[in-house]
């Protein structure tokens, strides 16, 4: 079952304003705290790395696997070295609806 992340609408000293929940995919969205019943909502985060076999990690393995590597660019920033031509050329991560 994948961990899903919510954050209360307002600060909160009993849950300190976010947790992490255990649910299925299939399974509606929380929109009230399990500890301090203010409001929350869930919020995107980014996957775990996945631990692959590190003996053949190569660009053409990887884009070959229909993987997309991205190397570090900067602060907040990455670069597309291999993959698809529909993935993107750069990540930036300091663009998302929440500031994350």
């Amino acid at each position: 079952m994948p961990t899903y992340t919510y954050r209360c609408d307002e600060p909160c000293e009993t849950c300190g304003g976010n947790q992490e929940v255990f649910q299925r995919m299939s399974d509606a969205p929380l929109t009230q705290c399990q500890e301090c019943d203010k409001a929350i909502r869930r919020v995107v985060s980014l996957p775990l790395r996945a631990v692959v076999n590190s003996g053949n990690l190569s660009d053409s393995n990887i884009e070959a696997k229909g993987f997309t590597k991205y190397v570090r660019a900067g602060k907040g920033r990455y670069e597309k070295v291999a993959g698809s031509a529909e993935a993107p050329a750069t990540l930036d991560g300091n663009n998302t609806a929440d500031g994350l």
